[in-house]
């Protein structure tokens, strides 16, 4: 039971750098992606 608990918590701290990592992944798209929209834009 102790290595299980263990284990999920193990699990959860990698989701949450995981949640961060897909955090600033979206971040650098959205940006990305906007700068793409407003060089259209402006041609």
């Amino acid at each position: 039971m102790r290595l299980r608990s263990d284990y999920l918590g193990l699990n959860i701290k990698k989701i949450r750098n995981f949640d961060q990592l897909l955090v600033s992944v979206i971040g650098q798209v959205n940006s990305t992606l906007y700068s793409i929209c407003w060089f259209s834009e402006v041609r």
